[in-house]
């Protein structure tokens, strides 16, 4: 990404936009700027400066999950059983694990910036520069044999298993992998110079060893095979190698290098096979052959070293794993699996610089409509949900190739190359139809996006943010005409959603209606009054669609805990209300009809005639309502029983005036 480039909407480059339009006079050359316009720019310049505030703590963010990353892949490196470093083309060791340090018996730090050379025993250094130079011609993998020398002198045979790589800057690089096999070498020299001793030193080495005879059979193993394998002697002695256990080892090729090794004395490194063994399961091994004199001269044997390599195997897929999962989270959005605002950030940047190769670009942005009253009324999951619906649903409208990224909380933005206005637009007409489809289901969230299409102008000074900017005010305007409707479809649908639970009070809000209309005409309230008690009595739950169904459901007394999260209606019913203009103006009866006279109750605890008139007859009439008609956790109590309760509570939960009032009421009527 250049970050040299100044962005369009950089408060300096807005800056000198929008001084080259002020018109210049002959006393000036800018025309100085009112007091309105200073403080319409200042403002301007404020908010990118927020944004850019805000998109530098997101970066900071992501650089401290790559440090953790990073922090967490070096300790896999470090664990590696075998030496690991890295070199600059001209041979310099520019990083070492722990485990290469040890092998040159010095600390981590004497190593780096050393030349690999001033390691290898003179003989072995045209050796060396004949790979290193394969290497970075050709980029195959080298594999050879050094002698090194370590920092106290002493010898150490090392194994190098050389891959070409390259920096970020393109430099090229070598990582190599430095397996110790000075055991491997001298046991190899002692059995080519004395046979008699050949069973006291193979039982000396750590690494697994197996004698085989020309037709293959095991002539001896040491002590280590048997012990690093868990079988016996009894289960490997004079059987044919390919009649080990299983019959895995009988693999063609094998058998046709070991041939070739006894006829031709052509020896094989590092064949790979895996073998299952009882008690330890599954081993990968690395077997290495050299051709050997036999018992007598008219023999020959071969000698089979095996390195069992299944934990390094275990790491090596660790750390693929470790870093293919770094590279997807540092592109994807982790809530829907999209590319995140960073890759579409860099794709963005790419294509600018593209754009005069390939100017045919169309740009899709979607914002999700009502999702913040999703997270006010039904919770955040819910909000996910329908980001991962709506994810979902973009994806399938979309190719494969097409670059689709949520780049905020609700907005998402479908890159399109080599695609007209025309096709774009056929685009978003197969997106409206698949949300229709999806609502049509009448799930318990609907699901509505304001899109907005731009298309490249293929004219002179175009930028691919240019293309952006059109389709965000393109989808703005879009917004600004559906808001209203959008926003009410939630709402009725959350309404809906609410009247199909009031089956739960077997109709309280309808009988509740009944009271308020009647209780309204004794204490004479006003027409406003009264409509604004009834509505009250019909949406007065309506937070309630928030609750979970266990809670609501419950047969039994909600626990404290519980009760708790009951209480949280009364505030939800309130958001709901507030962004309805049919029940707006009674949004804080909603809040506040759970008060308490005596400023007990919820949601701000009001006392007395801070409560709202409505408020305070309502809660009589619900509590009425609710002890003498049966709930799932209990049934319900007489009406005499019931006024005495409600006499009992005036003064403290009730306005004792309106108790009065609503006793005679009661008694009146029945």
């Amino acid at each position: 990404m250049n970050r040299n480039k100044s962005h369009p909407m950089d408060p300096a480059n807005l800056r000198r936009q929008a001084e080259q339009k002020l018109p210049a006079n002959e006393a000036n050359p800018r025309k100085s700027l009112s007091s309105e316009e200073t403080q319409n720019l200042l403002h301007e310049l404020r908010v990118h400066q927020i944004e850019l505030e805000m998109q530098n703590e997101e970066l900071r963010r992501a650089q401290e999950e790559l440090e953790a990353v990073r922090a967490r892949y070096f300790d896999l490196y470090d664990l590696a059983p075998v030496g690991y470093i890295v070199l600059s083309e001209k041979g310099l060791i520019l990083e070492a694990n722990l485990r290469a340090a040890t092998l040159f018996g010095m600390p981590r730090a004497g190593l780096l910036k050393s030349a690999l050379t001033r390691w290898i025993v003179s003989e072995d250094q045209d050796d060396y520069y004949r790979h290193r130079n394969q290497l970075f011609k050709t980029r195959e993998p080298q594999i050879f044999e050094l002698r090194l020398v370590k920092k106290d002198g002493a010898p150490l045979w090392a194994r190098i298993e050389a891959t070409a790589a390259q920096a970020a800057d393109g430099a090229p690089l070598c990582h190599a992998v430095l397996i110790d096999i000075s055991e491997r070498k001298q046991a190899e020299r002692a059995i080519k110079n004395s046979w008699e001793y050949s069973d006291s030193i193979v039982n000396t080495i750590r690494e697994s060893l197996l004698v085989l005879g020309a037709d293959f059979s095991v002539r001896s193993a040491n002590r280590s095979y048997y012990k690093t394998f868990k079988v016996k002697p009894e289960e490997t002695d004079r059987r044919s190698i390919f009649d080990l256990g299983n019959r895995e080892w009988d693999i063609p090729l094998l058998r046709q290098q070991l041939e070739e090794l006894l006829s031709n004395n052509i020896a094989f490194d590092d064949f790979e096979v895996e073998r299952e063994f009882p008690g330890i399961g599954l081993r990968t091994m690395l077997l290495n052959a050299r051709k050997m004199p036999g018992e007598s001269s008219l023999t020959n044997m071969i000698l089979i070293t095996i390195e069992d390599i299944t934990e390094r195997r275990k790491l090596e897929k660790a750390l693929q794993e470790s870093r293919t999962r770094f590279e997807y989270k540092s592109f994807h959005d982790g809530l829907t699996g999209l590319y995140n605002r960073d890759y579409f950030s860099e794709q963005m940047t790419h294509l600018g610089k593209d754009l005069g190769r390939s100017p045919l670009v169309s740009i899709i942005i979607i914002d999700i409509d009502g999702l913040k009253i999703v997270n006010d009324t039904l919770g955040h999951k819910a909000g996910d949900d329908l980001l991962i619906s709506a994810a979902k649903i973009i994806s399938e409208s979309f190719r494969q190739v097409d670059i689709i990224a949520r780049i905020g909380g609700d907005e998402f933005c479908i890159i399109l190359q080599g695609v007209d206005y025309k096709a774009a637009l056929a685009k978003k007409n197969k997106l409206s139809k698949s949300i229709s489809l999806y609502n049509n289901d009448k799930l318990a969230v609907p699901l509505n996006m304001s899109v907005g299409v731009a298309t490249s102008q293929n004219v002179n000074g175009e930028t691919i943010y240019d293309i952006y900017q059109r389709a965000d005010e393109n989808m703005y305007e879009y917004k600004l005409i559906q808001a209203g409707s959008q926003k009410s479809k939630v709402i009725d649908m959350l309404l809906s959603a609410l009247s199909e639970r009031d089956f739960v009070a077997q109709g309280h809000a309808e009988r509740l209606s009944t009271m308020a209309q009647l209780i309204a005409d004794k204490i004479h309230l006003s027409d406003d009054q009264t409509k604004n008690l009834i509505l009250l009595a019909k949406v007065h739950d309506m937070g309630k669609v928030g609750i979970p169904d266990k809670i609501l459901f419950k047969p039994r007394k909600l626990s404290e805990e519980e009760f708790e999260k009951m209480k949280k209606h009364s505030q939800i019913g309130y958001n709901l209300a507030s962004r309805s203009k049919q029940l707006f103006h009674i949004s804080d009866l909603v809040r506040h009809h759970h008060e308490f006279w005596d400023g007990n109750g919820y949601t701000e605890g009001l006392k007395g005639d801070q409560i709202p008139l409505e408020c305070r007859i309502f809660s009589i009439m619900d509590a009425f309502d609710a002890m003498t008609n049966t709930r799932p956790y209990r049934k319900g109590i007489s009406k005499k029983r019931a006024i005495k309760e409600l006499q009992r509570c005036s003064g403290t939960q009730f306005e004792p005036r309106l108790v009065e009032e609503f006793v005679e009421f009661v008694e009146f009527a029945h």
